[in-house]
């Protein structure tokens, strides 16, 4: 199934891109961290990277969805790329965790 993206739908995740940003960089900075919000377009793992690099970053935090197999050869792999090329200590956390099903026991 395709979605066409239309300059509507663009700004729609724009802006709601922007806001879940602001409200995350906004949580951090109430726990006394440094944090700053930004939503560029482009190549992720560049982008962060390159940000990261400019500010002297000690730590990445990146989600991962944990793709495996045919998914993450076509789709590629952000955080894995960000855990090859940093130059900090990176920390990967697993999101979509509620969508697998639990290891067996015994």
């Amino acid at each position: 199934h395709f979605v066409r993206q239309t300059p509507g739908t663009e700004r729609d995740i724009e802006a709601e891109s922007e806001l879940l940003v602001t409200r995350a960089a906004e949580k951090l900075r109430d726990a006394g961290i440094k944090a700053k919000g930004i939503v560029e377009k482009g190549n992720a793992k560049t982008i962060i990277l390159s940000h990261a690099k400019e500010w002297g970053a000690d730590l990445i935090v990146i989600g991962s969805y944990g793709l495996r197999g045919i998914k993450r050869v076509l789709m590629g792999s952000v955080s894995t790329g960000i855990l090859r090329d940093a130059k900090c200590s990176v920390q990967v956390v697993r999101l979509g965790f509620g969508k697998h099903k639990p290891a067996k026991k015994g």
